[in-house]
């Protein structure tokens, strides 16, 4: 049978496509939550860099306050001398302002710049917002991003988008001001890109070295699954072959035995009969004769049991010839049976006794559950699938259906979808109560 032809196949070493393939798909699909995964830590990472640009920023303004604007700080800043005012507009000019840095402003409490490299702004007053309040508090350095709708950002629309960095600082005099540091933002994003590219190649290696690493998994498991696919291939086929092995024996020594002695008998008793009516004895004559039917019936009935235990040679017989037998033992039961089959119907032996196995087991069920009154079986080819289809007109099946591919604890169907399983086929059964049963078998063809 197919089962062991492919069981021998995989014994022989050759390569394992399905299971190469199924690493294959596994590769492939594994591929999209690492995509996913690559995204989440790539959006991870891009945070955590342009977050250490901004810290980075804020260190540079720390910095600057501390060997440059703080030292530089004149007493005068404070009353608006405009002395005091040039002064620190040569040191920020020298010491602080620079491609990056594009505009810096000193704040008094009170929301009055009293310095700015842009001359307009000095004086101006306007409400510090409640960050810029925490920071002359508590020292905390904060940021923010510039909004030219703000009446004191203005003067920097020409600049594009700017972080601005403020920072709590000590005139001479221990007044607090705060510091304001517009800096390019572009030059921050520059910094935190530099930084994700430098992190990126190993993070997408290390996820390549994780693919990598599942893929001899996936083949272990493959493996793993083909053995065990294989073991349940030999069980099942030893299943088949212990009950072939069984129906031939029980057929032989029925053939040889029991068919052959009532045989025997039935001709003696017809023997007898005829002698007696001759004698004149035409009672026991016809009492003979009538036990020599019976006997005779008898054995037509066990040939066809026969039929039903060993299947016949399809090669030889065909396959139309063996389910017409088939249909006979279920007539003889009383229902209506009818064959539809195409007379030059070419199918190959193992799907002939698939087909056969399986319009047995349905025509058995029949018998058994359905209390049906008509069946009909239909052969046909399509395409390259082979189709049998059992239809019957009984109760349907009994309660231990559960919706699903088969009543259970029916081994006869289990069997049967697992051979049709291993000859890549299929077999469904569907059933509504009190409108019969029909056994559908699709099973490729040569």
């Amino acid at each position: 049978m197919r089962v062991r032809r492919h069981l021998e196949k995989g014994e022989k070493g050759q390569p394992d496509i399905t299971a190469l393939r199924h690493v294959m798909r596994f590769g492939i699909v594994s591929l999209l939550p690492m995509a996913f995964l690559a995204m989440l830590l790539t959006g991870s990472l891009d945070r955590q860099t342009t977050a250490s640009a901004v810290e980075e920023a804020k260190h540079a303004t720390r910095e600057a306050a501390r060997t440059a604007v703080v030292p530089n700080l004149p007493e005068g800043l404070l009353t608006g001398d405009p002395a005091a005012i040039a002064a620190m507009d040569r040191t920020v000019r020298e010491r602080v302002l620079n491609e990056r840095v594009v505009r810096v402003k000193i704040w008094s409490p009170a929301g009055t710049i009293l310095y700015s490299d842009e001359p307009r702004l000095i004086g101006n007053k306007f409400a510090l917002d409640p960050d810029d309040l925490k920071t002359l508090r508590t020292g905390e350095v904060t940021t923010d991003l510039s909004d030219p709708k703000r009446p004191e950002d203005r003067f920097e629309r020409g600049f594009g988008q700017l972080l601005e960095v403020y920072l709590r600082i000590y005139a001479p005099s221990r007044q607090a001001l705060l510091l304001e540091e517009c800096i390019r933002y572009e030059t921050v994003t520059e910094r935190s890109r530099r930084l994700l590219l430098g992190l990126l190649p190993g993070m997408l290696g290390g996820l390549v070295l994780l693919e990598l690493g599942l893929l001899p998994l996936a083949w272990q498991l493959a493996q793993r699954v083909r053995d065990a696919q294989r073991e349940r291939q030999r069980l099942v086929q030893r299943a088949v072959d212990a009950s072939d092995a069984e129906r031939r024996r029980i057929a032989a020594d029925l053939h040889d035995s029991t068919v052959q002695e009532l045989a025997a008998v039935s001709y003696s008793l017809a023997a007898t009969g005829r002698q007696l009516g001759s004698a004149g004895h035409a009672i026991a004559a016809e009492a003979l004769e009538e036990a020599a039917r019976t006997t005779r019936l008898s054995v037509r009935q066990l040939r066809t049991l026969l039929v039903e235990i060993y299947p016949p040679d399809f090669h030889l017989d065909g396959l139309a010839p063996a389910l017409r037998d088939l249909l006979a033992t279920v007539s003889e039961r009383g229902l209506r049976t009818e064959l539809n089959m195409p007379p030059a119907l070419q199918v190959d032996q193992e799907a002939e006794r698939l087909i056969y196995r399986a319009a047995q087991e349905a025509l058995r069920n029949v018998l058994a559950h359905a209390q049906a009154t008509r069946v009909e079986v239909s052969v046909d080819v399509v395409g390259s699938t082979a189709v049998l289809v059992v239809r019957d007109d009984g109760q349907g099946l009994p309660p231990g259906w559960d919706g699903s591919y088969e009543p259970t604890r029916h081994f006869g169907l289990r069997l049967l979808r697992d051979l049709a399983d291993e000859a890549g086929g299929r077999l469904d059964v569907s059933s509504e109560k009190g409108q019969g049963t029909t056994l559908r078998l699709q099973v490729p063809t040569r």
